[in-house]
């Protein structure tokens, strides 16, 4: 108090938690996620850290369990999604969620990032994909969450280039939401790659400069434009392979086992984490 309320039960695994003087976050149960949530469609244009949003956010916020019994830890979204969640234990309440890939035009493929806005036919994509009068819904999506990062560091060495492309995805979707905004904007930043992926191409120096071109470009044009902070928040558990596997904080570790506390890996604590943020960024706080 007064940082962080609510229980920890579910943000933590083994002892972890992230304390800092400008924590002001809610942890959702799981009755009050679906509360806000439910009659409401979140679209995404995200990579697979995205996804991974997604399904942390069912899995263990919603309590939405995984597809005929599929193992938890390999159940995955798919890159191009459009599907109605129902609550398990109510059947009348649901949430919608759409997820278009923007890592390539080819969801079989990456390491274009924004450049997949070049493609004529994935813009068209997302024209009508987007687009509420060809989607099942009637309204705008009550929140737009995007990402983006990891796979520009690899297309883009110039950063000449790279702010080129961010122009050119500010101004696609700029013209897009003006026809049918939605009621929330989410950036979420990139994630600070960890462990041996911190050599790659797409590295933690490379990305926050990148991060701070998107966010900045994006934010001239959306000025009610809400950010979450990804790279901020992952940086701390970058400088190992404990937390994520590299460049998901998401997923299982690169260390399923520990040589300390108890020899449970800490998996998927970061991304939950991000997850109850976001919710708190869209959501009204329960009384």
């Amino acid at each position: 108090e007064p940082w962080c309320d609510g229980s920890l039960r579910l943000l933590e695994s083994n002892g972890w938690v992230y304390t800092n003087p400008g924590c002001q976050f809610h942890i959702w149960e799981s009755e009050e996620a679906w509360e806000c949530l439910s009659g409401k469609w979140l679209y995404f244009w995200g990579d697979s850290n995205m996804q991974d949003v997604i399904r942390n956010l069912l899995l263990f916020v919603l309590e939405y369990p995984p597809p005929n019994g599929t193992d938890v830890h390999t159940w995955a979204i798919d890159r191009m999604t459009d599907q109605r969640f129902a609550n398990p234990k109510r059947l009348d309440q649901g949430v919608r969620m759409s997820l278009v890939f923007n890592g390539h035009p080819d969801p079989g493929s990456d390491h274009l990032g924004l450049d997949s806005l070049l493609d004529d036919s994935y813009r068209d994509r997302l024209h009508h994909h987007y687009n509420a009068t060809n989607n099942a819904s009637s309204t705008a999506p009550y929140a737009f969450i995007f990402n983006s990062g990891l796979h520009d560091g690899v297309r883009f060495s110039s950063l000449t280039d790279y702010i080129t492309a961010v122009d050119r995805a500010a101004a696609f979707w700029e013209a897009i939401l003006r026809a049918s905004p939605p009621q929330h904007m989410v950036l979420r930043s990139s994630v600070a790659p960890a462990g041996s992926s911190r050599y790659m191409r797409s590295n933690p120096a490379k990305l926050e400069v990148f991060n701070a071109v998107l966010i900045a470009r994006f934010h001239a044009s959306f000025p009610h434009l809400r950010l979450l902070d990804a790279f901020d928040v992952t940086f701390p558990f970058h400088y190992d392979n404990r937390y994520s596997d590299g460049g998901h904080y998401g997923r299982a570790p690169m260390y399923p086992h520990w040589p300390w506390y108890g020899h449970v890996a800490n998996q998927y604590f970061v991304d939950l984490m991000l997850v109850h943020m976001l919710l708190t960024s869209i959501c009204p706080l329960p009384p």
